[in-house]
């Protein structure tokens, strides 16, 4: 049976989550402890982002990309 169009989506961003947490991880790693912590409020702002309580692995996909523009 051939994959709806949401299947598709939901496999594709399965797999950027998989592949973007380690890098963001790193990245996160490389911040100061003051850095990381403006950077958590920022996305922690938007609501729909609130992933604090967390660990990086197991964000979705919607913060993992609101990462690079904080």
């Amino acid at each position: 049976m051939a994959l709806t169009n949401n299947e598709r989506v939901g496999k594709a961003l399965e797999a950027l989550r998989q592949g973007l947490s380690p890098f963001i991880e790193r990245e996160m790693k490389t911040l100061s402890d003051e850095e990381a912590r403006g950077l958590v409020t920022r996305l922690a702002a938007d609501d729909r982002l609130l992933q604090m309580n967390k660990p990086i692995a197991q964000w979705d996909a919607a913060a993992l990309l609101e990462f690079p523009r904080c």
